[in-house]
């Protein structure tokens, strides 16, 4: 009876979710301060765990054929549950990491509370957009979505389906359209990443974290657990296959504190050098330190005296060769 009654609730709402309205009002985002945002198709979406981008089941269409500068999408999966709203979340699986300096992570922690500011990311209008809105309570017929209500601070439109929901800086929930269920008091329906932890669990099963970062001298950074399971990266750094190149991994709380459980955060503490490194977090899945920046050979030949004598003259090896060839010829 519940999912009938939901699927009806779906039915109702399905075609004003597909017409969202646009980030109209909201505010311009500078997008290399927030590169972990991206357009994917026609939809928005966030980078997830290096090569993955969440974002709506219904973008598939538009998202599953695509590539963002050149990245091309390998596979699109939607959660199996959207039928209903607030379950409309999809993975597009990238054929390379992503470069990114900074993530956002995931929350699966209920929101209930009304009237708590929740701000959207997305790329409508062309141009990277935050709309800021505001929460309503939970429903109690479709408590898998987060509705939320005009703020006068910007709302959505097509192309942000997809757009990551942040409350307190941590994704809570997807953007998939225009909430039409509040008469006179539009708003916009979301996907609660609650509700979908088991999907974005077992797709990703991965760490998430930055692919890409420069510094040297001593760093710590967050990453987050998106596995199935309860783990850590003391394996990893025991035998040695956690970090190469001119960074090593020194300690962090991922290491040292025993496992991590899923939407868990934990931290790694670096030292690099001045050239590249890589800590591989997992097979498929590092982040790169420093890119490109390697040392420079060392001159074979400081002195200028090697093959040739310095200045032109023959050395003392190549005038020996001639002599003994000069006496072979004179027996």
């Amino acid at each position: 009876m519940k999912k009938i009654t939901i699927l009806v609730f779906s039915l109702a709402n399905f075609f004003a979710a597909s017409s969202a309205f646009a980030i109209v009002g909201g505010v311009d985002i500078n997008k290399s301060e927030y590169p972990q945002f991206l357009k994917i198709g026609g939809c928005s979406g966030s980078i997830v765990a290096g090569r993955y981008v969440l974002t709506a089941a219904h973008c598939e269409k538009t998202a599953a054929n695509s590539a963002i500068n050149g990245n091309s999408v390998t596979h699109f999966i939607g959660n199996p549950d959207w039928i209903a709203n607030g379950y409309d979340v999809g993975i597009a699986t990238l054929k390379n990491i992503y470069p990114v300096n900074t993530v956002s992570f995931l929350s699966d922690v209920p929101m209930i509370d009304e009237n708590v500011q929740a701000d959207i990311y997305g790329w409508s209008t062309g141009s990277l957009k935050r709309a800021t809105m505001l929460t309503r309570a939970k429903d109690s017929v479709v408590p898998q979505a987060l509705y939320l209500k005009f703020d006068n601070n910007g709302h959505t439109e097509q192309g942000d389906s997809g757009s990551p929901v942040l409350i307190n800086n941590a994704i809570v929930s997807i953007h998939n359209g225009v909430d039409g269920s509040h008469e006179g008091d539009f708003g916009a329906i979301t996907s609660r990443i609650e509700y979908s932890r088991d999907f974005i669990l077992s797709t990703i099963n991965d760490w998430h974290s930055p692919t890409e970062l420069k510094f040297t001298g001593n760093k710590t950074i967050e990453i987050q657990s998106l596995h199935v399971n309860n783990t850590n990266l003391a394996l990893r750094q025991n035998n040695g296959s956690l970090s190469s190149g001119d960074v090593t991994v020194t300690g962090g709380s991922c290491i040292t504190d025993g496992d991590v459980a899923p939407f868990g955060i934990c931290t790694l503490e670096m030292k690099s050098g001045p050239y590249e490194g890589k800590v591989v977090l997992d097979d498929g899945n590092e982040i790169t330190i420093n890119r490109g920046k390697k040392p420079t050979p060392p001159n074979p030949d400081p002195d200028g005296k090697g093959k040739g004598g310095g200045g032109g003259s023959l050395g003392w090896l190549t005038l020996l060769g001639l002599l003994g060839c000069a006496l072979r010829r004179r027996d």
